[in-house]
């Protein structure tokens, strides 16, 4: 039973949260680390009760891991993005993998001239699709402040798409 609710988090979070630490390091390896570190946190802590959400106690967790390792590493080696997305869709037709890439590099180059905050809480609403107030006891923000940190951050990336189309 103890084991159960354990491979049941494993199996519903770890890619999810991999993929967002990832986003948060920009690199794979010390990504899949922080999050086998925060399973290591949640086995030792035990099950959750219904009141207080699992899901948001390991994004939390891994976020604020991932940020003391932001803070103690300059700069970290990783595969270039190129050869992640090689990796990851060998059968691809180039002219798609590269129309993809640079549509994605825009979006990403738009995002990154937000403030960290707000890139951190558009990356949890649209890369993990967490709700307002899951967002919100992940940064410490008011749900109220999430809704319109978001709502300003989508009308900077609409503004600046157009004007980047022209």
């Amino acid at each position: 039973m103890m084991k159960n609710w354990f491979n049941q988090a494993v199996r519903s979070h770890e890619r999810p949260l991999t993929r967002y630490v990832k986003n948060l390091l920009r690199a794979l390896p010390p990504a899949q680390e922080v999050v086998q570190e925060t399973f290591l946190k949640l086995w030792k802590h035990g099950p959750f009760e219904a009141e207080r959400p699992q899901k948001v106690w390991l994004y939390k967790t891994s976020r604020n891991h991932a940020i003391d390792i932001i803070r103690k590493e300059d700069k970290m080696s990783t595969l270039t993005q190129e050869q992640e997305e090689e990796l990851s869709c060998p059968n691809e037709i180039p002219s798609v993998r590269l129309e993809k890439k640079q549509l994605e590099k825009f979006v990403l180059d738009l995002v990154k001239e937000l403030p960290p905050k707000t890139q951190d809480m558009v990356r949890l609403k649209f890369q993990e699709g967490l709700s307002y107030k899951e967002i919100s006891s992940i940064t410490g923000e008011s749900t109220n402040s999430v809704g319109v940190t978001l709502h300003r951050a989508i009308l900077h990336l609409r503004a600046a798409a157009e004007k980047g189309e022209k």
